[in-house]
């Protein structure tokens, strides 16, 4: 289960940086001249970054998660011994 998390998580990662890249664009903000549309798409990338932010917080907690539990599940040496 933990390695479909992390695929669709990159396949979502991937997802907000195309959709970044489409809404930060100049073009796109061309297109429009009313404030609330132009407030809207500032509104819709904040949005993205905040997703971002916290996808790779969760990504980065698994990982030192995983760590953890390979550290606890070594043998335990005495200091000295080998």
């Amino acid at each position: 289960m933990s390695q479909g998390i992390r695929e669709e998580e990159e396949r979502f990662l991937i997802l907000i940086s195309e959709a970044l890249a489409v809404f930060e664009g100049g073009e796109c903000r061309e297109d429009f001249e009313f404030p609330m549309i132009l407030l809207r798409i500032e509104d819709i990338v904040d949005m993205l970054y905040r997703f971002r932010k916290e996808i790779e917080g969760r990504q980065e907690g698994r990982k030192m998660m995983d760590e953890l539990h390979a550290v606890m599940n070594q043998p335990y040496v005495k200091e000295g011994e080998q």
